[in-house]
């Protein structure tokens, strides 16, 4: 990708490279490589720049704006990493996040994990959901 490609542009009041290409449904910018089902920009820049990007990671943006591609604004790490620095910005479902425990008691931030989406879920209740499982077999 080049400028040349004229999907990039620079928003006048941030440091931020926003794309203005094709968006995906959650605000991401994307494109079609080869016939192939449509990549975050992000991933196509960084994988350009940096090489393949490990298994298990994404990239994320230390920016918070889904349409930037400046290379230092991007940054990898895992889902979890990626969920974790949502909840820390306070960019999860409000909804979710006035509880401070499950629905069986047990404490969050402490024994809960975040989705990809936002969604906290309860490590206590979601072992012994597995356990159970597990015994019924």
């Amino acid at each position: 990708m080049t400028e040349e490609d004229n999907d990039l542009g620079s928003k006048p009041d941030t440091p931020c490279w926003e794309w203005r290409g094709a968006t995906d449904g959650r605000g991401y910018g994307k494109r079609w490589v080869g016939g192939k089902s449509p990549v975050k920009v992000t991933r196509l820049l960084w994988e350009q720049v940096n090489g393949p990007i490990p298994a298990g990671m994404v990239v994320m943006h230390r920016c918070d704006n889904t349409l930037c591609v400046r290379l230092d604004h991007l940054r990898l790490g895992t889902r979890s990493d990626n969920s974790r620095d949502m909840v820390l910005k306070g960019r999860q479902r409000k909804t979710y996040t006035k509880a401070d425990a499950c629905r069986h008691g047990h404490a969050y931030p402490d024994n809960a994990y975040y989705d990809s989406k936002g969604w906290a879920h309860c490590r206590v209740c979601d072992a012994a959901r597995h356990r159970a499982a597990r015994a019924a077999r």
